[in-house]
Parts: structure tokens; sequence; C-alpha cells
């Protein structure tokens, strides 16, 4: 376990960006010089950059595997690794029920991310359809955990975390899932905010079950990755890209590191082998070897439709007590006596109706919308309350840049969106150009508001709503908040609400990652591609 505590806590070293740059350089050209025998290799580097203590915790995995002694600790899940046979990828169609998929992702509940919450939906209604999936997510040190999760929570083993997740997701989907819940191990790197992987995932999945492999973000999982390319343990490789990483870059750290983040992306999605890569939005950056599609396959939790349809059936129900309010003008005065003597039935209606105004919900970071959301309210929306919802490092910043400003900005702290308070909201204002796609603006529009959101890649999806306003400039801002606030929202129709579930993201994602022949068919220059993960494995720790 004291080894274990080591790999934990094993960081790249930080390095100024032009020296990591000649250090690339270097390992590239010792990477070509050595791909013959590139695991010695690999562990010749480590050595030599004093990570011995994670090395020798690997080997003895190894040796421990081979000899049949012990898998991965029992933290990691019962894993028979197999023989090293693939499974036959003839005729492979992900329309099969006996297909089998493999989630990766690089978060877990209780963090409350993007990363966690979403291939877990995604998980289980692909598993819903009779497929046969396995998801796998990051088991951290409980030091670790303190850090990441909401009250510094810590889980003492996976079966714990792994019954913590499946309550949350049963209470969130309404049905009970039969995927299979395997952990890695992983640390968590403060500067960078992220998870990240020790040692090759791919050995956490048995090689009878390599058929197709879903990376929940491709490039985030293969900036430290070693061991086998994704393409050579599975038949189809499929990566869904989340974070708009590059934006991020630019606003912290300039468009030159942004520009060589994007270079490096290519690389490591390239090295992974990655057949298929699904963008949420275009938003994101293209890949420049696998085929890219872009698709939103993420839906809405079926809690917050509940509250669509419950919004529709309340406007519904008063716009037929107003045609009949209508009728009875021109009606006898005994007939309205007979009308106003019965009960309304909107006096029984659980829903309120929209009695509070605006709202944005997120994590407070300048770059999650908040330096745009200031600015837009300080051009056109001085008078106007904004009650806004969230936590994060920034938080202090925020609040005294709007106090400075005698913006009428109310901060209430962090809530889940699912929260009752939430359905009295009328305006959803979400002026963020970081995301690919705004889990919170789906939510919104799913609980029946109006949205008010920029003309940008990552809102493409939302604009055939009826209640999605979209502006260009602050005037246009200003124009969407007026007619939010004076007008009310329109009904949702059953198509729209049906776009917006996760059974129809589900449809859409079987769809696009469905392997195409041709793909299946053609030879990549394996060589190079070999070649280019063997340097990654030696650069990555240095560059980012």
């Amino acid at each position: 376990m004291e080894v274990q505590e080591a790999v934990y806590r094993m960081e790249p070293p930080g390095v100024k960006l032009f020296e990591a740059l000649h250090k690339m350089v270097v390992g590239i050209v010792r990477g070509v010089q050595e791909a013959e025998n590139p695991g010695k290799a690999f562990e010749t580097f480590w050595s030599k950059n004093g990570l011995e203590p994670v090395m020798m915790w690997m080997k003895e995995q190894r040796q421990k595997r081979h000899l049949n002694e012990i898998t991965p600790p029992e933290s990691f899940v019962d894993v028979d690794v197999g023989t090293g046979h693939l499974i036959a990828d003839s005729g492979l169609s992900l329309q099969d029920d006996d297909v089998k998929l493999a989630i990766v992702t690089t978060a877990s509940l209780p963090w409350m991310t993007g990363t966690a919450v979403n291939p877990l939906l995604r998980a289980a209604y692909l598993s819903r359809l009779k497929k046969q999936v396995t998801l796998l997510v990051p088991w951290l040190s409980p030091s670790d955990q303190k850090e990441v999760h909401p009250d510094g929570k810590v889980f003492e083993s996976p079966k714990e975390q792994e019954a913590y997740v499946r309550s949350w997701l049963k209470n969130r989907v309404g049905f009970e899932s039969d995927f299979k819940l395997r952990f890695y191990p992983g640390y968590y790197e403060r500067e960078k905010g992220s998870i990240f992987a020790f040692g090759d995932i791919t050995e956490y999945v048995p090689d009878g079950e390599a058929q197709v492999a879903v990376l929940e973000e491709p490039e985030h999982l293969n900036w430290y990755h070693v061991g086998r390319r994704w393409c050579d343990k599975f038949n189809h490789v499929v990566g869904i890209v989340h974070t708009n990483y590059l934006e991020y870059v630019r606003r912290e750290e300039g468009q030159f590191k942004s520009n060589m983040l994007k270079l490096f992306n290519d690389w490591v999605v390239r090295a992974a082998g990655v057949h298929t890569v699904v963008k949420l939005s275009d938003a994101v950056q293209e890949f420049k070897n696998s085929e890219n599609i872009t698709c939103f396959v993420h839906g809405v939790s079926p809690k917050f439709l509940e509250v669509g349809r419950m919004v529709s059936e309340r406007f519904s129900e008063l716009e037929s007590v107003k045609a009949t309010f209508v009728s009875c003008i021109t009606s006898s005065e005994t007939s309205r006596e007979s009308l106003a003597a019965e009960p309304s039935p909107l006096d029984e209606n659980a829903f309120p109706g929209f009695d509070k105004g605006c709202y944005f919900l997120g994590k407070v970071l300048w770059g999650k919308g908040y330096s745009e959301l200031l600015n837009l309210m300080q051009s056109c929306g001085r008078n106007v309350d904004v009650d806004v919802f969230g936590g994060g490092p920034d938080l202090q910043e925020v609040e005294n840049e709007a106090e400075r400003r005698h913006l009428r900005l109310h901060f209430r702290g962090a809530k889940d969106h699912g929260d009752v308070d939430f359905h009295r909201y009328k305006v959803f204002i979400n002026p963020s150009m970081s995301d690919v796609v705004a889990t919170t603006t789906a939510e919104a529009l799913a609980m029946g508001k109006f949205v008010i959101c920029a003309d940008h890649p990552s809102n493409a999806f939302f604009r055939q709503f009826r209640n999605c306003l979209v502006y260009r400039n602050a005037a246009e801002f200003s124009n969407c908040l007026t007619k939010a606030l004076s007008e009310e929202p329109a009904p949702l129709l059953p198509q729209e609400l049906r776009d917006l579930s996760w059974e129809a993201a589900t449809e859409r994602f079987l769809l696009v990652a469905e392997p195409q022949r041709e793909q299946q068919d053609r030879q990549m220059p394996k060589m190079l591609d070999d070649i280019t993960a063997k340097a990654i494995w030696y650069g990555s720790s240095f560059l980012f």
C-alpha cells in the first residue's frame, strides 16, 4: 500500500515551455531510435526521471499477473486480462445487442463534473438497450478524494463509491442499470484541475470484452497514457470530445501555447488509434487522422423533462381556462355564475408558475462565462436582478467585481440544477463561450424556460428550440432579455422533449459511432503511429 500511495502522488516535472519543447524533440528522436524495444526504453526513461517507485510497482504487478498469483489490487475489481486474443471484428455493429462497449472516463461521482455525469448516464441508457457495457472510472487516494469530492467526502473502498454512484443514478433516471463499473488507479493534479491515470488503463478490460472502446475526452485520457495503443486492444475506438481545452489554455497561457496544445492533442489521439471522433459541437478542434463527426450525443435526465411536461400542461390548462372565460363573456348570466362556482383545475396544479426572473448556474471561474456575464449586465442589464448559483476559486473576485460595477447579481452558492427552487425561474442566461455544449442550457430548455445564449458553435444544437434566444452583440442581448422578461415561454412540443432526452441522444450516438467498413479495411501507417506513440511516452510528461 505504501508503494501504491507513492504511485498516487506521482506528478510530471514542471519545466518552462522552450525547455519542454527541446526535451520533446529529444524524446521523439529517442523514441525512433529505440522503437524496437519500447518497453525497455520506457522503463529507462522513467527511472532517469526519478520515478523508480512507480516502475517497481508496475513491474511487480506485471510479474504477479504473469504468474497468476494476484490480479491488480482488490480495489480495482476482478479482471482476468485474458490470453491476448482479441474478438474478431467481422461484421461489428453497434446495433447488435451483444456488442461489448468499454466506456472510459476521467472523473466519477460525487464530483459533479460533466465527464463524471454524462458517461455514467450514457452507460445506463446503453445497457438499457441490452448492450454489454463496462464503465471505467478513476479511483483516487483518500487525500485526492478530499480535494476533489464535495465536502471532502472520502470512500474507504471502490465498492463503497460504486454503491454511492448507483444510488445517485437510480434516483436520477428512475430505473436499475446492469452495466459493470470498474475502477482504475488515478491521481488528481491540482494545477490542471484534472484526474490522470497511472499505468495502462487497457489492462482493466479483459481481452474477451475488448470490442469497442468509448474514450470520453480522448485527448485528456492520452496525454499521459502508457501501455498498449487503444486500437491494438480494441476493434473499434470512439472518442467523445467534451471540453474546449484550447480555449481555456488560450485565456490563461496565450495563443502560442494553445496552438501547441492543439498539435499535441492531434498527436495523442492519433497515437491512441481513435477511429471516430465525436465532437459535441464545432467549438472544438478537428483531429486529422480520425473521422470527425459533429453531433450532440448527450441528453437530459428525466427529472428535468418531467418539469418541462408539467410546465407545458400548466400553460395548456391556463389557455383552456382563458378560452372558457372568453366564451362565457357572451353566454348567459346564469352560465357565468355556474362557471364561477366551479373550482379552477389550476388551483390544484403543483407548478406554481414562473414567479422568479433570471439566473445563471456554473462553476465560478472567469473563463466559464462570468467575464461575459458581467460585461453584458453592465452594458444593458443594470436594472435586472440575476441570481447566480455556483462555487469555485474565482468566486470572491467575481463577487467583488460585480459589486464594484454596481450590478444586481446575487450569489446564492452552489446548488444542483435539479433542485425544485429552480422550477420557478423563467429565464436562464448562459453567456459562456468556452463550453463545448452546456448541459445546463439543455436542462433549462427541458424545464420549459427561456434560454439566452450567444451565437456560438457550442449553442448550435439549441437554436432549433423556440425558447432559445440567441444574441450576437450587447444590443441583441438587451432585446433578448426584454423579450424573455415580458413574454411567456412557448410550451414544449413532444418532439422537443424527445430531442432533449437521453433516449434520443443514445440513438444519435449509436448512429454516428457505427464502424465504417472502409474504416475497418483501411491500413493505417502503423509504423509511424507506433513511433508517435512511443515518442509521446517520452515527451508528454514534460510538455504540458
